[in-house]
């Protein structure tokens, strides 16, 4: 496998035509993530009442929220992360997202997806061929701006083809 680092400005719209990209960051952050920000059934916000973002949940599901909001504590805040894994922009390839919270959020995530602790049955639905996109949405908490990363599954679609 081969892999290119590439800061977002020297990206153009034109590349996520071709080839597998991963963004990191939200919109404020790396404005390439703009283009995928509609395929994501928890998008992230601006400004909810209190607090300055929010993930908001396109289709509640039965259990789920409409709104995942930070907490911020004196010693401990809960925070929260996007994954998505979706077609680029001409289906040849992939765009995976972490859209996060904030940096510990961001950290953590990324180590969460890289790690082996998914449970069994998603697992077992990222591993299918026929898949064509997934989301997780994940809940972690931190100490002082440092990351944790015991996360919780809240929330997680998958798409196949």
């Amino acid at each position: 496998m081969q892999a290119e680092l590439r800061y977002a400005r020297d990206l153009h719209i034109r590349d996520f035509g071709q080839g597998s990209y991963i963004l990191i960051g939200n919109q404020r952050s790396d404005p390439w993530v703009s283009l995928f920000a509609a395929r994501s059934y928890f998008q992230y916000t601006g400004k909810p009442a209190g607090h300055s973002y929010a993930f908001h949940n396109v289709n509640p599901l039965k259990g789920e929220q409409a709104e995942y909001a930070p907490l911020e504590g004196e010693v401990e805040s809960v925070n929260y992360a996007d994954i998505t894994l979706t077609p680029n922009l001409t289906d040849s390839g992939y765009v995976l997202t972490i859209v996060r919270s904030d940096v510990p959020a961001n950290e953590a995530a990324a180590r969460f997806l890289m790690g082996d602790e998914l449970p069994q049955d998603l697992q077992a639905i990222l591993k299918k061929q026929s898949l064509r996109s997934f989301e997780i949405l994940l809940r972690g908490h931190h100490l002082h701006g440092e990351s944790n990363d015991k996360l919780a599954i809240m929330a997680y679609r998958a798409s196949s083809r």
